[in-house]
């Protein structure tokens, strides 16, 4: 638990084949210094959101609502290697210390058939958005507007020890 001063963030980086770290960081901390301390390189090249939400350079870095961490997610704004007939897919993956991995799909692949090949499980236990719109078993992949790949979350609807 963090006390007054200090925010824990987990960092949910998609560069390469994507990780996620936990870091803990001072209260008023900003996503530029945020940026500069954990990724390093050119915040202009990627997206960076803040729990959820497009972040700005100025944007100081608060808790998610009703949990004790705020989550940062930083990826790419072009992705090498897109194949035709596929689609490139990062998965950010919230349960359990929470990942980021990317996968190829064939064009037109449902949600449902995503899941059950790269997480497994009950897929109503989660949260499951595409691109950031919430997302239905049913519904195909398609690559984000203006961009070369597609964005895949999964949240646990129930989070243990919450």
């Amino acid at each position: 638990m963090s006390n007054i001063n200090t925010i824990n963030v987990r960092l949910l980086n998609n560069s390469g084949g994507g990780f996620a770290q936990q870091h803990s960081v001072s209260a008023g901390t900003t996503m530029q210094n945020f940026f500069n301390t954990y990724v390093g390189g050119d915040s202009a090249n990627y997206r960076i959101t803040l729990n959820g939400e497009p972040a700005s350079a100025e944007t100081q870095i608060v808790t998610r609502p009703g949990l004790d961490f705020a989550q940062v997610t930083i990826t790419p704004l072009k992705i090498e290697g897109a194949v035709d007939g596929t689609v490139n897919v990062r998965l950010l993956n919230n349960s359990g210390g929470g990942f980021a991995q990317q996968h190829s799909v064939s064009v037109g692949t449902t949600m449902q058939t995503f899941f059950n090949t790269y997480v497994g499980g009950d897929s109503a236990n989660y949260r499951i958005t595409l691109n950031g719109e919430p997302a239905s078993a049913e519904t195909s992949i398609v690559a984000r507007p203006g961009l070369d790949f597609a964005q895949v979350t999964i949240t646990p609807l129930k989070i243990e020890g919450a």
